[in-house]
């Protein structure tokens, strides 16, 4: 039914049925823009992460990592499907069974990690920060243990005799 035909069926009916008709039309309108609003202010960090590298998004006071969290650079595979990828730059990205690709600004205190961009963000509580256990990095966010490979060449470097 065409919505020219529903207001010729409308001028027949009672004057109060149209106005009720013509308040749920009007609601079902707001609705539609608005989740469509919605849509793309919530999808547009996807959007930008799959069209933009990385390393040329400019976030304009992202800061490099500093050298007591250096460790936290890299690629992190979660026990539970996450994966975050932080760059040195300051930049980061996560995917997790909540949300697709995020891309914004990291900022590692001592007790938590965030990462995003204005209301688009998400915080980790950082249960054990980066060490070296067999070869992998790992760290636990949020009671998920992330892992990340290590370089082995720096790995031999760094440790021990023996340990390697």
């Amino acid at each position: 039914m065409s919505v020219g035909l529903l207001f010729v069926q409308l001028e027949q009916v009672d004057k109060s049925v149209q106005e009720e008709c013509m308040f749920k039309i009007s609601l079902i309108s707001f609705l539609i823009l608005a989740s469509t609003a919605l849509f793309f202010i919530t999808s547009t960090p996807i959007f930008y992460g799959v069209f933009k590298d990385v390393h040329s998004v400019n976030f304009s006071n992202a800061e490099p990592l500093d050298k007591k969290h250096i460790n936290f650079a890299g690629e992190w595979f979660g026990e539970k499907g996450s994966w975050i990828m932080i760059h040195l730059n300051g930049i980061a990205e996560f995917r997790n069974t909540e949300s697709n690709l995020r891309i914004g600004k990291i900022l590692i205190q001592d007790d938590h990690i965030t990462i995003g961009n204005g209301g688009f963000q998400k915080i980790w509580k950082i249960q054990s920060a980066p060490f070296l256990e067999n070869g992998y990095w790992q760290m636990r966010l949020e009671n998920e243990t992330y892992y990340r490979e290590s370089d082995q060449i720096m790995v031999r470097i760094i440790s021990p005799k023996g340990s390697v």
